[in-house]
């Protein structure tokens, strides 16, 4: 892929070092590679997910696996003055569009591997 022109947007921030979370003390390493039932989050991040997901025909353990993965991007690089659950929460909200087939950025595609899961 070639490199991007111009200057970098605020989403391209790279995570300060404070911010660089690598694991976690609930779910292991791996959690997300696949569908997940026993990934762990908080009763309101869970709260939020199953609201997301209301009606969209997508499982919650994929919805897990996709928001475990925008914790994990955020540790990367991030927009500055979002939290951690707001970045995995719009991840989602990216993945349900795409799975409802409307237009997304054609540069995401992280999640492909879920979306064939379903």
């Amino acid at each position: 892929m070639p490199k991007r022109r111009g200057p970098k947007s605020a989403a391209q921030t790279p995570a300060k070092k404070k911010e660089q979370v690598f694991g976690s003390r609930i779910n292991r390493r791996g959690s997300a590679s696949k569908p997940n039932p026993n990934i762990k989050f908080s009763k309101s991040t869970t709260d939020k997910i199953r609201t997301i997901i209301r009606g969209t025909g997508v499982p919650l353990c994929v919805a897990k696996s996709v928001v475990r993965r925008g914790f994990g991007a955020y540790s990367v690089t991030h927009r500055p003055n979002v939290s951690r659950v707001a970045w995995g929460l719009a991840r989602l909200k990216t993945f349900i569009k795409k799975y409802q087939g409307k237009k997304v950025k054609q540069s995401y595609r992280q999640d492909d591997d879920l979306l064939r899961s379903i």
